[in-house]
């Protein structure tokens, strides 16, 4: 599995994951914390399904390579 996020795209997520959390806990549905898993996942991973099926990547240091 090739690495297709890059950091700031991965802080990016990580910032609305715990956007996500926060507006769950302090107002909103508790639902919208189970969707900050998706944004933690993809960062953790540093790859993305869609980024994998558009062929897109963030990721300069993959992208220098190929």
């Amino acid at each position: 599995m090739k690495k297709n996020i890059g950091a700031a795209d991965g802080f990016v997520r990580l910032l609305i994951a715990i956007v996500l959390i926060c507006y769950a806990i302090l107002v909103g549905p508790w639902w919208l914390a189970l969707i900050a898993i998706v944004p933690i996942a993809t960062t953790v991973a540093m790859w993305c399904p869609l980024y994998e099926m558009f062929g897109t990547s963030t990721n300069k240091e993959e992208a220098s390579r190929s």
